[in-house]
Order: C-alpha cells, then sequence, then structure tokens
C-alpha cells in the first residue's frame, strides 16, 4: 500500500470509445474518450502497522487529435 501512494494502482474496470474521420485526401480527425469506474483499495502501512491507507480513484479522460499524411 505504501508504495500505491507514488503509483496507485487501484483501476480495475474502465469503459472506453473512440472514433477517427477522415477529413480532406491527407488528414484526419480523431476523437476518443474513457471512463474508469470508482474504485477503492485499503491496507496496512508496513512502516506503521496500525495505521490503514485506503486509496480511492475514478478518471476521465478525453483525446483529440488531427492527423496528416504527407
Amino acid at each position: 500500500m505504501l508504495f500505491n501512494i507514488l503509483a496507485p494502482a487501484v483501476i480495475e474496470d474502465h469503459v472506453t470509445f473512440g472514433f477517427t474521420r477522415k477529413h480532406g485526401e491527407n488528414s484526419e480527425l480523431s476523437f476518443a474518450m474513457m471512463y474508469a469506474f470508482n474504485n477503492d483499495v485499503t491496507g496496512l502501512n508496513p512502516l506503521d502497522p496500525t495505521q490503514t491507507i485506503m486509496f480511492e480513484m475514478r478518471q476521465w479522460e478525453l483525446e483529440f487529435g488531427y492527423s496528416w499524411r504527407f
């Protein structure tokens, strides 16, 4: 649990959606979305076994892209 403070590994399930559409002869527009469902992780602190650590996380991600082919 202590290492999770620096690199949280909490998310277990997520949903993604995306598409790319050609825009002209040499270019494309892209869109993607991700939602990671709420989850929590609980465990003991190895430096102080009387302390319990709990992490909770939910995430949204949006991505827009433009590509040009040459």
